[in-house]
């Protein structure tokens, strides 16, 4: 018995299966998964941002990761923490923290950057402009303004609503839309002063918790995303929010992409991607595509047109923009399918014999056979009138006609019931049917009557009598694909060929198609494509020899102006602002592994949407209103210099370091295995080198000025590629440049002219120490036999001789010994500082004799130095005597004098005690010792008052 509860669970189940089929579509877009490591372990992936250069910047829960659209290289990281938020402006590249830390960008590292007052909770979004300012969104303090590495938060404290905040958009400097665990804060910041306006859901917010906001380009419109609520739109200028209808049935809302219009894409945690689209009739319309075991995290948009999805198995790629599937169970198989048609908002396959037709709308599509020929159905048409022509090979030709279902065509012209029809189309009232004997043209009324007007074959004009494709242009003129003519065009008077623009090979036209600027293209037999521009035609593909695959089913645009023509193994896409094909097959990794061979099975919608048969199904090509860049970018890496690698900042180098290597690294997210190279340096080599080495070396350069540039192309044409270039100089060596010769010239001259000045300073050096040293002899000889010294030592003796005759005789030979010294050691410049010493010990003896206790002399000098060192002759003995004449001696007031030496000096000091009146010629003396060091050396003698010590410092030399 089948219990209650068992009972609830299986009605939700189905409730649940009902509403998803309610809301899911039959399309769904590709999606690829990229493993950022080797192993191929699930990393999570927080977020995503793109720089300038094209890099995609990934951040991960080990760290953050850039991405060319082939490999994968991890950043040395100062922080070591999951990477919770990136933003990207210009070339900067700033990273956000699970513990509120934010880094920059430097080469292939990132550097931690001090912010002052900064966020210390987990960075949840984060925004830089060209200004370097940043603003971050925190887990629990609010927002951040950073500006010049200082933060000004916003939190509850001024205002915001809750501290946990989410995702925000910012409208310059002074507004921001920010979401929060208690619903939007419009704030507006004036004066560095912020006002909040606050919207929960009292304002009509499906849920409080508002994780996602984007703004619509060139509105006042956001897109809302919620925990739990969904989505909705918030109008900043008539501040009101706008709910979805519908009931959101996909998860919590991770983050919002704003796309082309009033469109936007809707990651969320349950796996579903959700297009969300602004009817301004209809309110917001939802159109969900789940993918299983994924947890969509952060969305990011790059200028190809691919969507990449942050998850929390690493990164995957959406081609949801530009290309989508229609998956197809049996009967529906792709050896089968040989036409298609957009018919009353259905698309209508023939499967050999049998027609189908199935709705879009429906989740699931179920194939609906409405007819059955005789033969297989090889074309489809529906004319102005809505009728639906069927043409067979080799059952003739049928129409729809209203209530009497699909007939066949009674016979007409060279249309029998056996025919063979190749091509049907038409313009108004007329119908064009392509046989194997040429093509008829066909009056139809409203009535269903069909006449013939005329019949077109070789031998009036078009030169075949095979017609594979009919097509009119949008001036009335009927293109013919012909097998072995070339392309034919009947402008209602005469057939216009150009034999000239194709070759025997390029004559067999199988497809032919016009795109939204009028040109006409044309897919051919061995010559691949050929584009018809400005009366002339250009093979596009000529340029690309390792395509073996060069025979074109069908050639089909869009609205506005891709066209997308389809081979055997592969189909591609030309975007005609970049010049260039997106290439689909089965190395591009989403599961496109084979298509129809058969002639021109493919369809358009009244959108433009074009539709083609694969091994799954349907491929439906989206009209793309974006003008999408497929073009691949380049970007140097800094260059090495003899395998040593140097700042790319560096421009000048030494003439020596003339061997540079220059790596460049290709960024491209369409096809990277197809980009091409070339690189030129000017000033070295004007001509252009092709490559598939992502590096160019140059050794042996000659100093001059060089530019290196290398350009980048999915094709070898190198049609309108992008570039990075470097400019550099090789500096010419110091030797070869006239400054040097000069400068030699200058030297010489220089050398001699110096030569004569030091000699004649040395010269004149020599005669001032000898005049110097003459005054000093003078003035010192002077002193030592003035009447007043004389008198005192000639008296001291008689006292001696009569009070201590065993002192006299030492006294005697003291004063002898000091005048000896004196003639002997004044003529010199220099003498050894022990030989200073005995002189001033004989003096010192001298005038203790005199003045006993009250002349006190204490020398500390240690050996090694006596022993090296020099000073000027007579300079202490001359000091001491300075001290004697200036400062009173007493036994009450003793006189003392210190004299210590280092390495480098020694220092004469003592008490000042000033007698009442100078002695006559007091300083000479100490003068004469300072210029005679001045001769001889620069280091200073320094003299002067220092606390009541009377100091003096000479050099040793």
């Amino acid at each position: 018995m089948v219990t209650l509860k068992k009972l609830f669970i299986r009605s939700n189940i189905l409730l649940f299966v009902l509403l998803y089929a309610a809301t899911c579509r039959a399309q769904k877009p590709f999606i690829r998964d990229f493993s950022l490591i080797e192993t191929s372990t699930g990393v999570v992936v927080n977020a995503l941002a793109q720089d300038r250069s094209g890099y995609i910047w990934i951040g991960t829960d080990i760290g953050l990761v850039r991405f060319n659209g082939k490999a994968f290289v991890q950043l040395q990281d100062s922080v070591h923490r999951p990477v919770t938020a990136v933003s990207a402006c210009g070339e900067n590249v700033w990273v956000g923290y699970n513990n509120g830390e934010i880094g920059a960008v430097n080469n292939l590292s990132v550097k931690e950057v001090k912010i002052v007052n900064g966020p210390a909770s987990a960075i949840t979004s984060l925004f830089s402009n060209e200004i370097s300012s940043l603003v971050a969104a925190t887990e629990e303090q609010g927002i951040f303004v950073i500006i010049n590495n200082i933060a000004i938060p916003l939190n509850t404290s001024n205002g915001l609503s809750d501290n946990f905040t989410y995702g925000f958009s910012v409208m310059g400097p002074e507004r921001i839309i920010a979401g929060s665990d208690v619903g939007i804060n419009d704030i507006s910041i004036a004066q560095n002063k912020p006002s909040v306006r606050v919207y929960t859901t009292k304002q009509g917010l499906p849920d409080n918790i508002v994780s996602a906001i984007a703004g619509i380009p060139n509105t006042s419109l956001y897109w809302i995303g919620t925990q739990e609520g969904g989505i909705a739109l918030y109008d900043r200028e008539a501040k009101r929010i706008i709910p979805a209808a519908a009931k959101w049935l996909y998860g919590q809302v991770n983050d919002i992409l704003s796309v082309s219009g009033k469109r936007a894409w809707v990651a969320t945690e349950d796996g579903y991607l959700v297009e969300a689209v602004l009817d301004d009739s209809a309110g917001i319309q939802m159109h969900p595509y789940h993918y299983e075991g994924k947890a969509f995290k952060k969305l990011l948009a790059d200028k190809a047109g691919n969507i990449w999805c942050a998850t929390n198995h690493g990164l995957s790629m959406m081609t949801g923009e530009y290309l989508s599937e229609i998956k197809l169970d049996a009967p529906y198989s792709l050896y089968d399918a040989t036409a298609m048609i957009w018919n009353d908002n259905a698309l209508w396959i023939a499967l050999k014999q049998r027609l189908f037709r199935f709705s879009l709308q429906d989740p699931v599509p179920r194939m609906a056979q409405v007819f059955a020929a005789k033969a297989t159905i090889t074309s489809l048409f529906k004319d102005d009138n809505g009728r639906l022509w069927i043409g067979t090979f080799g059952d003739g030709l049928y129409y729809e006609k209203g209530t009497s279902g699909i007939i066949k065509v009674p016979d007409i012209g060279a249309l029998d019931d056996k025919a063979s029809i190749l091509s049907i189309t038409g313009e108004g009232k007329r119908l064009w049917v392509a046989a194997l004997k040429g093509v008829e043209e066909l009056s139809c009324e409203n009535n269903g009557t069909v006449g013939l007007i005329k019949h077109h074959s070789k031998k009036n004009g078009i030169g075949s009598d095979y017609v594979y494709q009919l097509y009119p242009d949008h001036k009335g003129n009927i293109w013919m694909a012909t097998d072995g003519a070339g392309v034919c065009m009947y402008d209602g008077s005469g057939y216009h060929h150009w034999n000239a623009s194709f070759d025997a090979d390029g004559k067999v036209a199988y497809s032919i198609t016009e795109d939204v600027s009028g040109d006409m293209w044309a897919g051919t037999m061995y010559k691949g494509l050929y584009h018809y521009h400005l009366n002339a035609w250009e093979n596009l593909r000529r340029q690309e020899a390792q395509y073996a695959d060069v025979n074109i089913s069908a050639v089909i645009a869009n609205a506005t102006g891709q066209v997308v023509s389809v081979y055997q193994k592969c189909i591609d896409e030309w975007y005609p602002q970049s010049r260039n094909f997106r290439h689909f097959n089965s190395a591009m990794g989403i599961g496109i592994d084979s298509t129809s061979s058969v002639l021109n099975c493919a369809a358009r919608d009244k959108a433009g949407n074009i539709y083609l048969p694969y091994q799954h199904g349907v491929l439906v090509f989206k009209d793309q209103a974006a003008p999408y860049d497929i073009r691949p970018g380049v970007h140097i890496l800094p260059p090495s210099v003899y395998s040593r690698t140097v700042p790319n900042e560096r421009h000048v180098f030494e003439h020596d370091e003339n061997y540079i290597s220059f790596p460049f690294d290709g960024i491209g997210f369409v096809n990277h295995e197809r980009i091409n190279y070339r690189y030129t340096l000017q000033g070295y080599n004007d001509g252009w080198v092709s490559t598939n080495d992502a590096s160019a070396s140059f050794p042996k350069l000659s100093p001059g000025n060089y530019i290196f540039r290398v350009q980048v192309s999915l094709n070898p044409a190198f049609e309108h590629p992008k570039e990075d270039d470097y400019s550099f100089t090789i500096a010419t060596p110091f030797w070869r440049t006239d400054l040097f010769y000069v400068s030699v010239v200058v030297s010489v001259f220089l050398i001699g002219y110096l030569y004569i000045k030091l000699r004649e300073k040395r010269l004149k050096n020599v005669s001032l120490l000898q005049q110097e040293r003459m005054m000093f002899e003078y003035e010192h000889l002077k002193s030592q036999v003035n009447p007043h010294f004389l008198f005192n030592s000639l008296n001291a003796l008689s006292i001696l001789i009569e009070e201590k005759k065993e002192n006299a005789l030492t006294y005697t030979v003291n004063l002898a010994d000091l005048y000896r010294n004196m003639l002997a050691y004044s003529r010199n410049d220099l003498i050894s500082l022990k030989e200073e010493c005995d002189i001033l010990n004989s003096y010192v003896h001298i005038q203790q004799t005199r003045f006993g206790d009250a002349l006190q002399v204490k020398i500390d000098i240690p050996n090694e130095v006596m022993e090296k060192k020099k000073i000027v002759p007579l300079a202490l003995q001359l000091l001491v005597e300075n001290a004697i004449k200036h400062n009173v001696v007493s036994l009450a007031q003793p006189l003392i004098i210190s004299i210590a030496a280092s390495e480098d000096e020694i220092v004469i000091r003592n008490f000042i005690r000033l007698k009442i009146s100078k002695e006559k010629g007091a300083g000479l003396g100490l003068v004469n010792i300072w210029k005679r060091y001045g001769q001889l050396t620069k280091r200073p003698v320094t003299y002067g008052v220092f606390e009541n010590e009377y100091i003096v410092k000479l050099p040793l030399l």
